[in-house]
């Protein structure tokens, strides 16, 4: 895993911020495989809900090659894999993986940003919404995605995302590439 240009704050078990003035820019993380447990020690009342990587005021983000696997029932808090929120020009290439709850929540959540690109990346088994993204502006490209096991692959309606050339599920269960 690698970090360029990269200021950190509030480091810790939960995931690091910036520090809300500035957009942290250029981080790369590549080639990362990330198994989350539960801590049976470990419960908080959490008023916010805590994906397994969590990135916020972040410019020129690039995530590549990132697998995550859940281990055990994770707690109610934790809603996504990947949380990317108040960002600008993100690219998450080669993630694979799904929410810590089977069935309910988003693999990949986008919020609050500008110009996001989601490629070569796949859908593992129980995965609900495979890309979930709020009030994203800009350029948006969803390409290249294979979300056969996600019971959706992005959502909500008016998303504003891009897409060509994914395979995902129908409502039937049958495979479609979109163009």
């Amino acid at each position: 895993m690698t970090a360029t240009n990269q200021a950190m704050y509030d480091v810790g078990e939960y995931g690091a911020a910036g520090d809300g003035k500035t957009l942290d820019t250029n981080a790369v993380r590549e080639d990362v495989q990330l198994l989350v447990q539960r801590r049976p020690a470990v419960e908080i009342a959490a008023e916010r809900t805590c994906p397994a990587l969590y990135a916020k005021h972040v410019k020129g983000l690039r995530i590549r090659g990132f697998e995550l696997e859940w281990a055990g029932v994770m707690p109610a808090y934790c809603r996504s894999g990947l949380g990317i929120e108040w960002f600008a020009d993100v690219t998450i290439e080669g993630f694979r993986g799904r929410q810590p709850r089977p069935d309910e929540g988003a693999a990949i959540v986008l919020r609050d940003g500008r110009g996001a690109v989601v490629r070569n990346s796949a859908a593992a088994p129980g995965s609900a919404r495979f890309l979930h993204a709020e009030r994203v502006d800009g350029a948006a490209l969803y390409t290249g995605n294979v979300a056969l096991e996600a019971r959706q692959a992005v959502g909500p309606e008016g998303h504003g995302f891009a897409m060509l050339g994914n395979i995902e599920r129908t409502d039937e269960g049958s495979e479609e590439v979109s163009s």
